[in-house]
């Protein structure tokens, strides 16, 4: 399905992330926007304020943020699933629509990429959780996204 905006088609990305209100999420995300927004993408964030853990009534209705989730609308859909306790959600989204659920970086591996923040893709290479295959097919990207990034803070 192609989306206009302005006369110009765009793609959307949609992000699944739980208890998003912590400033180290907020930073991540906010990269991840910026970062899509240069290259003509929209994100729509889904997010819970729980984190699922007790999987009560309380949680069941949190969780129905991700029913709402129509794939067909997106282009992409990134579930970070370290973010949930209950670790059926992202199992339950790509079912739902009959997909399989890929992860490309987990949490843990995002928060190393904004602290350490490689420039290269030998330095990407070192980051735990990236091996040769992420090194290899995400490395450019990443690494590029970053020293973007890094010279739009030295020119403010």
């Amino acid at each position: 399905m192609r989306k206009y905006s302005q006369g110009k088609e765009y793609k959307v990305i949609a992000f699944c992330i739980s208890r998003f209100n912590r400033e180290d999420q907020a930073k991540h995300i906010g990269f991840l926007c910026r970062y899509a927004k240069e290259y003509g993408y929209k994100v729509f964030v889904f997010s819970t304020l729980t984190d699922l853990y007790f999987d009560d009534i309380n949680d069941h209705g949190e969780k129905q943020i991700f029913s709402l989730i129509d794939v067909s609308a997106f282009d992409a859909i990134v579930i970070m699933p370290e973010t949930f306790k209950s670790v059926d959600v992202g199992r339950e989204i790509a079912d739902k629509q009959n997909f399989a659920a890929y992860l490309i970086l987990s949490d843990k591996v995002l928060h190393s990429l904004a602290a350490e923040k490689p420039t290269t893709i030998e330095e990407f290479g070192h980051i735990s959780g990236i091996g040769e295959f992420k090194k290899v097919h995400y490395g450019k990207v990443f690494t590029d996204a970053i020293r973007n990034y890094l010279d739009g803070i030295k020119q403010v």
